[in-house]
């Protein structure tokens, strides 16, 4: 068991990314909103002024010299 602490800072925004498609790096021309129009039906937050969400930004506050590990 880890004997670290972790802050949650504040909400991550979404990036632009998957709106693009990564063979052209532009938006599809068929629907250049997508995924974020339907992502934001439900993944956006008020507490960010409308933005759409997918996480929290946390930092370590304590366990010095703990090594996290996967799994």
């Amino acid at each position: 068991m880890c004997s670290c602490g972790w802050s949650i800072c504040v909400r991550a925004a979404r990036c632009s990314v998957p709106t693009i498609d990564q063979a052209t790096g532009a938006p599809h021309p068929d629907w250049p909103h997508e995924p974020t129009d339907t992502m934001g039906v439900y993944r956006a937050s008020e507490q960010m002024g409308g933005k759409l969400t997918f996480g929290k930004n946390a930092v370590v506050v304590g366990g010095e010299g703990v090594v996290l590990k996967i799994g």
